[in-house]
């Protein structure tokens, strides 16, 4: 699935584009797949990604109707991406990377998921009503991803559960945390626990603060 271009800046000036992701990056995709700092929160560890099979991968998302792929720019450069699939109806899993670690810590990935919550929700046009997310944490090992769970925070994604043992990298099976963020439009919040209700009202705040910023370029 295709987007447009759009520019989100918060409050401290910082400036973000999303957009598709080109076929002449696929050297910088692969580059990223085969560094462990790139995949060591992803739960699978670093692969051997050639460029060809990177061109192929954009080729698909392009062509898919249930999935989508978005590049995120810094400063003219491509830095990460985000994407989104169907897992069940109306349930859409979605992750996130920061190829560059140059990067990182500096409010990008929450701006991304920020975007990515109102881009799910307002712009795609199948509804959508949960958007779910894990990230690796896994207490007994000592492994916790705080920079993923402190950006799916902001953005009003909150814990739903753990499974043990779920991923396998560098030799070891790792818990994972699961985190939901549910559409305000269709969720029945009084259903809802207490943590969850305070989730979807914020994130009507954060649908309208995107609103009012972000801009087609």
């Amino acid at each position: 699935m295709q987007t447009k271009t759009y520019q989100l800046t918060n409050e401290a000036g910082l400036e973000v584009t999303f957009r598709d992701i080109r076929i002449e990056e696929a050297p910088i995709l692969a580059s990223w797949m085969r560094s462990t700092e790139g995949t060591q929160f992803l739960g699978q560890g670093a692969f051997c990604q050639s460029q060809e099979s990177e061109v192929e991968w954009i080729q698909k998302k392009y062509k898919s109707t249930d999935s989508i792929m978005i590049g995120v720019e810094s400063e003219g450069n491509l830095v990460g991406t985000w994407g989104a699939h169907e897992e069940h109806y109306a349930r859409w899993g979605t992750g996130s990377m920061l190829g560059n670690k140059e990067v990182r810590g500096k409010g990008i990935g929450s701006l991304a998921h920020m975007f990515r919550t109102w881009y799910l929700f307002t712009q795609v046009p199948m509804p959508i009503f949960c958007l779910e997310s894990t990230v690796l944490w896994d207490n007994n090992l000592k492994i916790q991803n705080w920079g993923s769970y402190k950006a799916l925070y902001k953005s009003r994604y909150r814990n739903v559960g753990y499974s043990q043992q779920k991923y396998h990298f560098d030799g070891k099976w790792i818990d994972c945390m699961h985190l939901e963020c549910h559409n305000p439009k269709f969720v029945d919040v009084n259903r809802l626990p207490e943590e969850l209700k305070e989730g979807v009202e914020i994130t009507i705040q954060i649908l309208n603060w995107v609103s009012e910023r972000i801009e087609r370029v």
